[in-house]
């Protein structure tokens, strides 16, 4: 696969009309780069044909019990084969308890493994809701200003421009800050060194701006990255290490971590490509792979650990009231590439309104190999999380995600 291919695609359109809440969860991915396709499991090189297995389903190993929906497991089946999909993980939510939760499909193809709730999978740009949430853990703490410009943060040392940027615009994507990282970067992400804070800090600091920030939307993976450094210096500790002190441990998210070459194939959904109608396991290089611990895509986990994150957020464990509800306070409208207006952004969720009024929030995310999403009916208590391992260029979990979530009430 190509750089050129692999570097991310503009976001989906998000359609007007009311039926639009459909597909509201496919507004934006967040792709990186692949370096290389197949080898990750035995006899996976030469890809195995798709919607060559036989459809299975999976229930939680703690033997929770649910009441049956064969409407469901046919509707997301019907998905996986049209979508050609190797796998996913959903789980609907009601007032921060499981309604629902299966797998369907397989984490293996290449071992006809199925895929289960318990496994982990890359969730993308979902993770900047998370960088997001510890931001304004440290704003509540009174160690960061929103206000504040980012060089108070990062040094004078960068742009001019870093100046005029502050920590609110950045996590509103109105910083002007690049998409992502430039094709130098990518292709010297296997030198030595070239994935550490101070090589990174260099490279964006060569960036210029894309317009003047606070004056429009840009998505920006690369501002996302500079979050995850500032939290880092303020903490005094890697940005994913104070998450997983402040919200993964407290909530018992224990799949959760953040994206290693190190780390364990062990309770992993492996990530796929389609490639000539065969399902071909992605492989990255370690380079690649340690880019993807910064601030803008680092986490992966398992889709019950997700809902254990929309309990905490139903229920205001993580950030008082007022915290969480300027993070869904629209900051920018988010514009369509056809000129129109689909959505809004707030401080790390795209914010959007029903034809009722009623607010909804969500992220969705896009890896080589996993694209994933989560959305939040905040006023009916009505949540949803898709996880699937197949690669954002051609995977749409929000079809999924909002044909299932209105399977179960009608006012959505």
């Amino acid at each position: 696969m190509s750089l050129s291919t692999a570097l991310g695609r503009a976001p989906r359109a998000f359609p007007s009309s009311t039926r639009s809440w459909r597909r509201l969860g496919t507004m934006i991915i967040a792709g990186l780069l692949v370096t290389g396709c197949g080898g990750s499991g035995d006899g996976e090189t030469e890809g195995v044909p798709v919607n060559s297995l036989t459809a299975v389903t999976t229930t939680r190993a703690d033997g929770a019990s649910q009441q049956p929906r064969d409407d469901v497991d046919a509707f997301v089946q019907q998905q996986l084969r049209s979508q050609k999909m190797p796998g996913a993980t959903v789980v609907v939510l009601h007032d921060g308890q499981i309604v629902y939760a299966k797998g369907y499909g397989y984490g293996d193809v290449a071992h006809a493994t199925p895929i289960r709730l318990e496994q982990r999978l890359q969730i993308g740009s979902i993770s900047k809701t998370f960088l997001a949430t510890a931001v304004m853990m440290l704003r509540e703490e009174g160690r960061i200003d929103l206000d504040a410009k980012i060089a108070d943060y990062l040094g004078p040392e960068g742009p001019a421009y870093w100046s005029d940027v502050t920590v609110r615009q950045v996590l509103a994507h109105t910083a002007g800050l690049a998409y992502l990282p430039d094709n130098d970067f990518f292709a010297h992400i296997d030198d030595a060194g070239a994935t550490t804070e101070e090589h990174m800090l260099a490279a964006f600091r060569k960036y210029p701006v894309e317009f003047q920030p606070g004056s429009r939307w840009m998505y920006s993976n690369v501002g996302y990255d500079l979050l995850g450094f500032i939290v880092s210096r303020i903490t005094g500790k890697f940005y994913g290490d104070y998450v997983k002190e402040r919200i993964f441990t407290p909530l018992g998210m224990t799949s959760a971590r953040y994206i290693n070459p190190n780390n364990s194939f062990a309770d992993k959904a492996l990530g796929y490509v389609n490639t000539e109608d065969r399902w071909k396991s992605v492989d990255l290089s370690s380079g690649s792979l340690e880019y993807l611990s910064a601030g803008a895509s680092g986490v992966e986990m398992s889709a019950l650990d997700m809902a254990k994150f929309d309990a905490a957020v139903r229920n205001g464990t993580l950030l008082p009231t007022a915290a969480q509800t300027l993070m869904w306070t629209p900051e920018a409208a988010v514009p369509d590439m056809g000129g129109g207006l689909y959505a809004n952004y707030g401080l790390g969720w795209f914010v959007a309104y029903m034809h009722s009024g009623n607010l909804v929030v969500s992220h969705s995310g896009g890896m080589d190999g996993y694209t994933t999403q989560y959305i939040r009916y905040v006023d009916s208590g009505w949540s949803v999380v898709v996880l699937t391992n197949l690669d954002y260029q051609v995977a749409d979990p929000g079809l999924i995600a909002t044909g299932v979530v209105h399977m179960f009430s009608d006012d959505l």
